[in-house]
């Protein structure tokens, strides 16, 4: 074993959330399931991650976490409808705030993936191994 402790806390993760959702805990099983993509994000930044990355990662499930906890809070149902942009004021968070960050992570997946995730001499080394053959 590679000493990585990553994929297990993935693992105790995923469980803590299926059983928050299987339980009726929405507000936990939305931090579970947003601290698991951080964490997979980090899997796959890997050591060559920069500390700028990382911290990217760590400031994108924070704020995530603080989100999904605000969209929890503004949902009642009971209570009167005060629409934000059209849209009921959790409902509003998911889809102006929560979405859009999502995109986020992506991104900084795409513009790192030359320097931090397959720097050029081991994307030279993969082409070589996995390349088409001449």
């Amino acid at each position: 074993m590679s000493g990585n402790r990553l994929p297990a806390a993935c693992a105790v993760l995923s469980a803590a959330g299926l059983a928050a959702g299987l339980a009726g805990r929405s507000l936990l099983f939305g931090w579970c399931a947003i601290i698991l993509i951080a964490l997979l994000a980090a899997l796959g930044f890997g050591t060559r991650a920069s500390r700028r990355t990382a911290a990217a990662v760590a400031c994108f499930g924070a704020l995530f976490c603080l989100l999904i906890y605000l969209n929890h809070a503004l949902h009642a149902p009971d209570g009167p409808l005060v629409p934000f942009a059209g849209l009921p004021p959790g409902t509003a968070v998911l889809v102006y705030a929560v979405g859009p960050l999502g995109l986020l992570l992506g991104l900084l997946y795409a513009f790192s993936f030359d320097n931090e995730i397959l720097p050029k001499e081991r994307q030279k080394a993969f082409l070589d191994r996995f390349g088409p053959r001449k």
